[in-house]
């Protein structure tokens, strides 16, 4: 009671002092006095939560680092009784290798993986997806490191795997090579380098074979094949910028990574030179075929996919296409479309 009371006359105290005050010195809020009194509030403010943030992440970090050591003390406690290959043990392993990469020790986390996968191969086998997880635990690590080149090597067998567990003609495939040649495709627009041309030759084959594989078992105007088939004419368009950047990549090129080999499409890759343009507006045609072959489309789908194929005539200086597929989106939105395609 006596500790509510002493607060009542404390406010009381403050409002007669703020009472007192002069009308004007009251109002003027901008006076110098003022401005730099809020001004060192805000400096304040601003010190104590940069200093609650590096508290938090100190706590955080010595809440990792105890955890990691927990990790490693359990794991050689595990060895000691059951010996070093217990599958077990690459679980353990494994949430060590994740806790490493949460706290930036990527290196280790990597190592952590490895063994991890290590001791999966020998317990699963060779081929078992088991091994899925540490690869990609591996690969993460690698692109926080700005590694590419190891991240596309681990992504390779991330597709080995799976082409040794579901053959070259499941549609299981169809979303992670999607994924991978995604991954190719941004790493390459990131860099555009004349080494990193092997990027949109792995992007291009990925997308290919999906597209296949999403015809043959879902149909041919399945509209998971939109995304796909607009992925391929990106790819295809940066493949020609890459030819005209670095004109020898017309005749030396940049070869399939060895493990998207199995996927039967290094072949096609000189065949494939000079014919990008082609490639990409067979894409967008095709999306086109797919969109008048689906009564639940919309006009503005329509339309969007005629705009579409006017910005890739455009990409290629070739005017009088643009304005004939813009007409198209032009009718599309008006609900009469009526599409022929234009000659390439």
């Amino acid at each position: 009671t006596t500790v509510v009371a002493n607060d009542v006359v404390d406010e009381l105290v403050a409002d007669e002092q703020t009472t007192d005050q002069p009308m004007a010195e009251k109002e003027d809020s901008t006076s110098p006095s003022a401005t730099a009194k809020e001004d060192t509030n805000k400096s304040n403010s601003a010190s104590e939560l940069l200093s609650a943030i590096i508290a938090r992440n100190t706590a955080l970090k010595n809440s990792l680092d105890l955890t990691i050591e927990n990790h490693r003390a359990a794991i050689e406690q595990k060895e000691n009784e059951v010996g070093p290959y217990d599958l077990e043990l690459s679980e353990m392993v494994y949430g060590l290798g994740k806790t490493l990469q949460t706290s930036q020790r990527y290196e280790e986390a990597i190592n952590a993986y490895r063994r991890s996968l290590y001791l999966k191969r020998v317990n699963d086998g060779v081929y078992s997806l088991s091994q899925a997880p540490m690869l990609r635990g591996i690969i993460e690590s690698h692109v926080r490191q700005g590694q590419t080149d190891a991240a596309a090597e681990s992504y390779e067998q991330l597709v080995w795997i799976h082409l040794k567990t579901y053959g070259n003609n499941n549609p299981k495939l169809i979303a992670l090579f999607e994924e991978v040649g995604q991954w190719h495709l941004n790493t390459y627009v990131q860099t555009e380098q004349r080494e990193d041309g092997y990027h949109l030759n792995a992007a291009f084959d990925l997308y290919s074979i999906a597209i296949k594989l999403s015809s043959e078992h879902n149909g041919n105007s399945n509209i998971e094949l939109i995304h796909l088939l607009k992925n391929l004419a990106i790819t295809s368009y940066y493949q020609t910028l890459h030819q005209q950047r670095y004109p020898e990549f017309a005749e030396l090129g940049a070869g399939v990574p060895f493990g998207y080999r199995p996927l039967g499409t290094t072949g096609d890759e000189l065949l494939r030179r000079g014919s990008y343009y082609l490639h990409g507006h067979a894409a967008h045609r095709r999306i086109l075929s797919i969109l008048n072959n689906n009564p639940e489309v919309t006009s503005i789908d329509k339309a969007k996919a005629h705009t579409d194929l006017g910005d890739w005539f455009l990409l290629y200086g070739r005017q009088q296409l643009a304005i004939n597929a813009y007409q198209q989106a032009h009718k599309a939105m008006e609900g009469c479309l009526l599409y022929t395609s234009p000659s390439p």
